[in-house]
């Protein structure tokens, strides 16, 4: 991404774009690397071509791969030290140990270092293949020709089929894991598997969520925010892909406070499992996860990325009207049958990074110092 995202020579799509008062970015994610930009409608027929020649013709230049790597490993480092993130890749590794999307997006310094631009050169040819891109476009637009003028400038791509990966859901192994550092709060996170965008449990397990943890009308929020005081935030994190998922409940507080948390939080994932869903909270849950959606729609280039993403994982778009109608239909029931599937406690992990105290504070400090990491 950080190499088709430069420019060389005469190639110059990114400046083309901007001179038209456009803005261009790219970004990488577990399987998905999306080149983005926006444009004012009148000029979406200059500012296209310049989006092709950027992502179909990269130039692999020894020069700029050690720039750009130098750049990549002083973005690791800004990140060694970051006790929220380094929990979030440790649950990750846990909970689907061995497989390579256990592995952190940007790599590691050892990847990094080896990388040739001929390996730049196999994986684009490997990878930039019409059977596995996607153009989206969404705002005021004439569809009918912006779709005539895409065909004409990606549809003379060779078709050869793309790599697939075989990826199966690996077993957990540790279903607890203890950390220290040298800070005074703890963080504590929870998290396992989820389903895929195209699993028929995906829209029960969001609102299992939304009823769980995932804002501010949830049950663990209402107990340990308002009722507790322990923390002021309960952190949710879902990630979909293709053909699986994972998420994440996180919370900061008190060591002390530690052991309530967990105990609530137990309680309140049996509740669920057990089918003790009050209605209300499945009526509140039902307008979260719709609010959400339509949160994440406030603009076209949210637009774009979202049916982007429904386009590869599930093979076509869902409307919002569509969606509500599938909202509608979720039972308590549904619910349930999602906690029992995914919320059982032999499919979670338990994170914890504890405040270290005496001695081993001490032994915690002295390693940041000597390596530089928690």
């Amino acid at each position: 991404e950080h190499m088709v995202f430069r420019e060389k020579g005469e190639r110059t799509p990114l400046t083309d774009i901007r001179r038209l008062g456009g803005s261009i970015n790219a970004t990488t994610d577990f399987e998905l690397t999306t080149y983005y930009l926006t444009v004012r409608p009148e000029h979406l027929e200059k500012a296209l071509p310049a989006l092709a020649r950027l992502v179909l013709d990269p130039v692999f230049d020894e020069g700029d791969l050690q720039k750009e790597k130098r750049v990549i490993l002083e973005e690791m480092a800004m990140n060694q030290n970051d006790a929220r993130a380094k929990v979030m890749v440790s649950l990750i590794k846990e909970v689907i140990p061995g497989s390579p999307l256990a592995n952190l997006v940007i790599g590691d310094e050892a990847a990094v270092r080896r990388v040739t631009c001929a390996d730049l050169q196999a994986f684009y040819r490997a990878y930039y293949v019409p059977d596995n891109l996607v153009v989206a476009l969404a705002g005021r637009l004439d569809a009918e020709k912006a779709r005539r003028q895409v065909a004409s400038l990606f549809g003379a791509l060779p078709r050869r089929p793309a790599p697939q990966p075989s990826l199966e859901i690996p077993k957990i192994v540790n279903h607890r894991v203890a950390r220290y550092i040298p800070l005074r709060q703890s963080i504590l996170l929870v998290g396992g598997i989820g389903p895929g965008l195209a699993a028929p449990d995906h829209d029960a397990l969001d609102m299992l969520h939304a009823i769980l943890g995932s804002g501010a009308h949830s049950r663990l929020h209402r107990r340990i925010v308002v009722e507790q005081g322990i923390t002021d935030n309960v952190g949710y994190l879902s990630h979909t892909l293709s053909d699986m998922g994972f998420w994440a409940l996180q919370f900061g507080m008190s060591p002390d406070d530690a052991p309530k948390v967990a105990g609530i939080l137990d309680e309140e994932m049996a509740r669920i499992r057990e089918d003790r869903t009050a209605g209300a909270d499945l009526d509140d849950a039902r307008k979260a996860v719709l609010a959400n959606t339509l949160l994440a729609l406030d603009t076209p280039a949210a637009v774009a990325r979202v049916e982007l993403e429904q386009l590869l994982y599930r093979g076509d778009v869902i409307s919002i009207e569509d969606h509500m109608k599938r909202l509608e239909k979720v039972s308590r029931e549904d619910i349930a049958r999602a906690a029992r599937k995914y919320l059982e406690p032999g499919g979670l992990v338990t994170i914890e990074l504890a405040a270290a105290q005496g001695i081993r504070k001490w032994w915690v400090i002295l390693k940041y110092l000597f390596t530089g990491g928690l």
